[in-house]
């Protein structure tokens, strides 16, 4: 059983999704503002409770949830293989498959903080292409 927040879509749950991003896969406020393109203190004032995010930032940061649980679901939901996941690097070799992950000479984690929330459907489309074996 999941907690609520994993569905729930109210801002509180979408601060205890952070909580526990942080907590599970050891992803910083300085990883979300690098992703989401915002300020790191505007972030954390908002996981604080003592600020606000736009309307753009929030969708995006659901959007990332999203693609999160797309990728828990390729990993049988263990958050120890998402946190490894996220700092190995996806190796370049000479031959390129429509399954190849977007990410390709990089990890995922410097993948989505340097390309930004482009970066999060990019992902996303490439886990649902996995997990679904459409790669066309």
């Amino acid at each position: 059983m999941f907690p609520s927040f994993f569905h729930d879509e109210t801002e509180s749950a979408l601060i205890l999704r952070v909580d526990w991003l942080e907590k599970e896969a050891g992803i910083s406020d300085a990883f979300f503002s690098h992703m989401l393109k915002i300020d790191q203190k505007t972030f954390s004032r908002w996981r604080n409770k003592s600020g606000a995010l736009s309307e753009e930032p929030r969708e995006n940061l659901q959007e990332f949830w999203q693609t999160t649980l797309h990728i828990l679901s390729l990993l049988n939901f263990e958050a120890e293989r998402l946190r490894i996941m996220l700092e190995q690097y996806a190796e370049k070799d000479n031959w390129k498959t429509p399954l190849d992950p977007p990410w390709t000479g990089t990890s995922l984690r410097e993948y989505f903080e340097s390309q930004g929330p482009s970066s999060i459907k990019k992902v996303s489309q490439w886990a649902e292409d996995i997990r679904f074996a459409n790669s066309y």
